[in-house]
């Protein structure tokens, strides 16, 4: 998947995209789980995970154990949302090079 438009547009890795794939369609999952689906240590996956929520494409959800103690769960913005995102993305892009180039006159 080299140079995808997910990566371009949300400033990802490769690796991040692959994670927010991995995770359409899945029922939510903690990091463990999806490092080992991916075959990645949990530093890197949470790293990605870490990415992909500041870019909007993952979001978590904490969960308690019955005898206490909690933990998170991640899971993927459905693509309609992301497709929108990407829209206010795109829209702030252009903005910003208009100005850019309003200040080079």
């Amino acid at each position: 998947m080299p140079d995808s438009a997910l990566a371009k547009l949300f400033d990802l890795e490769e690796r991040d995209v692959k994670l927010y794939l991995s995770l359409l369609g899945s029922d939510p999952k903690k990091i463990n789980e999806i490092a080992s689906a991916l075959k990645q240590d949990y530093t890197t996956t949470y790293k990605s995970i870490q990415r992909c929520m500041r870019a909007g494409l993952v979001f978590r959800d904490k969960k308690t154990y019955r005898r206490g103690g909690r933990y998170f769960v991640y899971e993927a913005v459905e693509p309609k949302k992301v497709v929108e995102r990407s829209l206010e993305v795109l829209e702030q892009w252009k903005i910003n090079v208009n100005a850019e180039l309003e200040r080079s006159r």
